[in-house]
């Protein structure tokens, strides 16, 4: 036992806590650790305490004083096609203020939602380049190098027969792109050609441009001003079209 104890009075001598200091010294230095220890430790409110008392103790757990003080995520290097709302990142950081959540648990929880997130987007694009990928190959099957121009017949068919109405449809949903659809549409476009053909007694195809929408083109090209003036900067242009017209008519349909 340390000569330093024989000046306590006699109960306290036969503490053993006091035994393990060899000097008042230690027991000093013991003394000013635990203080800060104290001072530094969050003291745990009655279960009645006001929201102020809570408050005090959120706080120094890194809760904001306003949700405005939340650093905000940086949203900068997110994936292509992946953006965060404005809106929603202010309403998450209120959530987080009326729940009492550090900053740093606010922006990991966020960067858990984002991940998730992220990750079925992710899937959503795979699968969708994989139907892409599928109505491509399952398209040039069917339709072979002509694919390009059938597709655009089919597209110009859909475009004569449907009102504007059933066309915002088509473009607002995946039916300009189902293999299904479309080939279905190329039979009835086809069928229709035929049956144009027969009773026309010709075998031009009306899904591309007949001698009559040729003509007709041709006369308005020839009332057009920049034809009928000479010195017009777009003269060139039009007879340049008008040429090119020409030589798409039939040969009996200009003799």
């Amino acid at each position: 036992m340390g000569e330093w104890l024989e000046s306590l009075p006699a109960e306290m001598q036969g503490d053993d806590s006091l035994k393990a200091f060899k000097s008042v010294e230690d027991l000093a230095k013991s003394y000013l650790t635990t203080k800060q220890m104290v001072g530094g430790s969050i003291r745990i409110p009655a279960a009645d305490a006001p929201p102020e008392e809570w408050g005090k103790v959120h706080a120094k757990l890194g809760w904001p004083e306003k949700a405005e003080g939340y650093q905000k995520l940086d949203t900068k290097n997110l994936p292509e096609g992946f953006e965060m709302d404005e809106a929603f990142m202010n309403d998450f950081y209120k959530f987080s203020h009326a729940n009492f959540l550090s900053n740093k648990q606010a922006n990991a929880m966020l960067q858990a939602m984002n991940e998730r997130q992220m990750g079925a987007l992710k899937v959503l694009n795979d699968e969708q380049t994989k139907a892409n990928e599928a109505a491509e190959k399952r398209l040039g099957q069917e339709f072979g190098q002509a694919k390009p121009a059938r597709l655009e017949e089919i597209r110009r068919f859909m475009l004569q027969m449907a009102p504007p109405s059933v066309m915002e449809k088509i473009d607002a949903s995946d039916w300009g792109k189902d293999p299904d659809f479309l080939i279905f549409m190329n039979k009835i476009a086809q069928q229709w050609v035929d049956d144009r053909a027969i009773v026309k007694g010709r075998t031009v195809d009306p899904l591309r441009n007949t001698p009559d929408q040729i003509l007709l083109k041709i006369k308005e090209l020839e009332k057009d001003p920049r034809h009928m003036n000479g010195n017009h900067p777009e003269h060139k242009k039009v007879l340049a079209e008008l040429g090119n017209l020409w030589k798409m008519m039939p040969s009996k349909a200009t003799g």
